[in-house]
């Protein structure tokens, strides 16, 4: 392979958050053996949006370039740049990094179909077609998708689970699916060079993400009501991520053990400030970064089977909770029991080094996008 299209959301390479995006990684693990075109699509128009895109632009690898489209329109070649059109007409293998059914994946899939890798990043269509399976837009939109993606290279899923879940949905097309574990920057992720004993009084639990995503908002508010309440009173909890929901700046105003920091520049640092992830996550699809990146901090995870069935092998220093008692159960082990919290940590460090990397990762994409289709 020559030349090929990196087609991704605006979320590409923020300098202190690019350690979590895939596109960004395929390019930075084979940008010398591969001559890449990066198109950053973007269906907003706002003064913030056209900010964040010359942000992107300022700190990105050459070669990037961005694109606006409106969403909903029907796609044609004269909805879309010329330029786009004709570097997907030369390139050999198109990337493209999808996160819901829209106009710009549907015209990419229906042009160049034989040539395009589909790459099903932390997907809501899965998760909500999971949760509201009988409803008929759903359904509809879903079906859609599908005819257009019968005819791509392949279909990429981030955990065997999605990949399972969609192949029995869509039994002829088990062939064209496979499933490549997120990775994690180790580098950027990392513990503390120095980690101070902690006591019940100065104890932080985690929990990192889009908070207004329904599945993360439904684990704050599980965490607000159910959890908070049987733990001890001098534990803090940390919510970190961008558009918390009212409620849970509503309790953190009354509720000094409450913590909400909304956007924050370096989220690595939020990890090594803290001492155990928790997420009770019960619903969703995809892989959890957090976990990850939690992994890679060197703390513990206390975290529900739904996340851990995404992961081949559940990572050592995850401790499995699926109701409140079991995660009290958990904060209360790794309070009393420092030495033990801090061999976990080590442990999940060890695991996603050995087999999270973003390299082995982008390879396996590479060799997929280069076999013969099947």
């Amino acid at each position: 392979m020559k030349k090929a299209v990196i087609i991704t959301g605006t979320r590409w390479n923020m300098p202190s958050n690019a350690a979590t995006f895939p596109a960004w990684h395929l390019h930075e693990s084979l940008k010398d053996r591969i001559s890449f075109d990066v198109w950053a699509i973007t269906d907003h128009t706002t003064d913030s949006t056209h900010s964040f895109l010359d942000d992107i632009e300022q700190h990105s690898s050459d070669g990037l370039k961005c694109v606006s489209y409106a969403l909903g329109k029907n796609a044609s070649s004269r909805f879309f740049s010329r330029e786009l059109v004709e570097t997907c007409e030369e390139a050999d293998c198109i990337f493209l990094f999808f996160r819901g059914g829209n106009a710009l994946a549907d015209f990419i899939l229906r042009r160049w179909r034989h040539k395009t890798l589909l790459h099903l990043t932390d997907n809501y269509l899965l998760y909500y077609w999971r949760k509201h399976a009988l409803r008929f837009a759903l359904k509809s939109v879903f079906e859609q998708l599908h005819c257009a993606r019968f005819r791509s290279r392949g279909l990429v899923f981030v955990s065997e689970t999605d990949r399972r879940w969609f192949a029995r949905l869509f039994p002829w097309q088990r062939e064209r699916t496979h499933a490549i574990p997120l990775g994690v920057d180790t580098e950027v992720f990392h513990p503390p060079a120095e980690k101070q004993q902690t006591t019940p009084h100065d104890f932080r639990l985690l929990f990192v993400g889009d908070l207004s995503y329904e599945p993360n908002e439904a684990a704050c508010r599980y965490l607000v009501e159910k959890v908070l309440p049987v733990l001890p009173h001098e534990i803090r909890m940390v919510f970190a991520g961008r558009r918390p929901p009212a409620f849970l700046t509503e309790n953190a105003a009354r509720d000094p053990r409450i913590h909400v920091t909304g956007f924050v520049e370096d989220i690595s640092a939020v990890y090594r400030d803290c001492d155990a992830m928790i997420a009770p996550i019960f619903h969703g699809a995809g892989m959890q970064n957090k976990l990850l990146e939690a992994c890679a901090s060197g703390i513990p995870c206390i975290t529900t089977t739904t996340c851990a069935t995404a992961f081949p092998k559940v990572p050592p220093n995850f401790l499995l909770a699926d109701d409140a008692a079991a995660f009290a159960e958990h904060v209360n082990y790794l309070i009393a029991n420092p030495a033990a919290a801090r061999k976990l940590g080590d442990a999940g460090r060890f695991h996603v080094k050995a087999k999270y990397s973003w390299k082995a990762r982008a390879e396996r994409l590479l060799e997929l996008a280069t076999q013969s289709p099947g």
